[in-house]
């Protein structure tokens, strides 16, 4: 990875390295874990695989909840929706009670996948803490002291809220 000059500002320098970390974090934890399990032809987004990972939370959702749920666009979940099921990850059906209604729920393909990617991750990540002096046990401590300090902030706790479903009141997403 380019390294950007370093700085004479430590709060600087440790921007620009989150900076970088958060880019390298979602091509780790998102893009390549996922074109490991399903393979290059077939993308699934980083936005898509939130999808999923909310939809894996519920039982079922509609498209409004998933829009609300993401803090995303009604149609920006439609479009989410219609390429998860076209790639059989997600199903859509008609409410039993009321057939106007049209729920989404994960397949069994898209458990399987997000437990796929989820191993891919973790494999990855025990890879990266054997080349490390801090244990995986250690640097979620430290994490986990950084995250519980900017999620004071309202909006970036809802934020989280929407990207994972919930937050444990100990920080831990």
């Amino acid at each position: 990875m380019t390294q950007l000059p370093p700085s004479d500002d430590p709060l600087k320098a440790l921007d620009q390295t989150l900076l970088q970390l958060l880019t390298a974090l979602e091509v780790v934890l998102i893009a390549r874990p996922l074109a490991t399990v399903l393979g290059e032809e077939e993308e699934v987004t980083g936005a898509q695989l939130r999808t999923l990972r909310f939809l894996d939370s519920v039982e079922f959702a509609l498209v409004g909840d998933i829009a609300a749920g993401l803090g995303i666009s009604y149609p920006a979940a439609t479009k989410a929706v219609d390429r998860l099921c076209d790639r059989g990850l997600a199903e859509r059906y008609r409410d039993a009670m009321d057939a106007r209604r049209i729920q989404v729920s994960l397949t069994a393909r898209g458990k399987s996948v997000l437990q796929e990617v989820q191993s891919e991750r973790t494999r990855y990540l025990q890879g990266i803490f054997e080349q490390l002096p801090q244990s995986p046990a250690e640097m979620n401590s430290q994490l986990s002291l950084l995250l519980r300090e900017i999620i004071r902030d309202p909006d970036v706790l809802d934020a989280i809220r929407r990207q994972s479903g919930q937050v444990r009141t100990d920080g831990h997403i």
